[in-house]
């Protein structure tokens, strides 16, 4: 695991030196001639396209989805200490999610279809409330709970606890 993020990781970091400018905007060719990143067919010259080649080595870092499971940030690059992602397209629904000092701190779960999920977050998360509502006291679970979710409601995952 620890092996696999750091690879990740170093995978990252050659795309954003070979692919990326400042401000991550991206550039078809390695710029800084560093050769550390295949060029880009002609063909695909498209900045787009390196964005889509890559996204499923970013998707990884953020969301992994099994069958009948789901994982937050299962392997968070060290450089990605906080972020935001909204709209996730998984094969149950959409969801949103907010991160801060590399831990879980909001989601937001829309399901497309009645599904049941085991939801793992980082092994630092022992419990989470889930809301469907403001005024809604909510129901605390642990961290690898199987939660069922039924399609049209809106779910808040919030107060991740060590």
């Amino acid at each position: 695991d620890k092996k696999e993020k750091n690879d990740l990781e170093n995978d990252f970091l050659k795309i954003l030196k070979g692919f990326f400018r400042e401000s991550f905007i991206p550039s078809i060719n390695d710029e800084n001639f560093l050769n550390i990143a295949k060029a880009i067919d002609s063909k695909n010259l498209n900045p787009i396209y390196i964005l889509k080649r890559y996204a499923s080595l970013i998707r990884k870092t953020l969301i992994e989805e099994k069958r009948g499971s789901i994982s937050i940030l299962p392997c968070l690059l060290t450089s990605f200490h906080e972020g935001r992602v909204v709209d996730i397209e998984t094969s149950f629904g959409l969801v949103d999610f907010r991160w801060s000092k590399k831990l879980i701190m909001t989601l937001i779960l829309k399901p497309k279809k009645d599904v049941k999920i085991k939801m793992s977050f980082q092994k630092k998360v022992k419990r989470f409330r889930v809301k469907t509502s403001d005024s809604d006291r909510g129901e605390f679970f642990m961290n690898n709970s199987e939660l069922t979710f039924e399609k049209g409601k809106i779910y808040f995952f919030d107060r991740f606890e060590k």
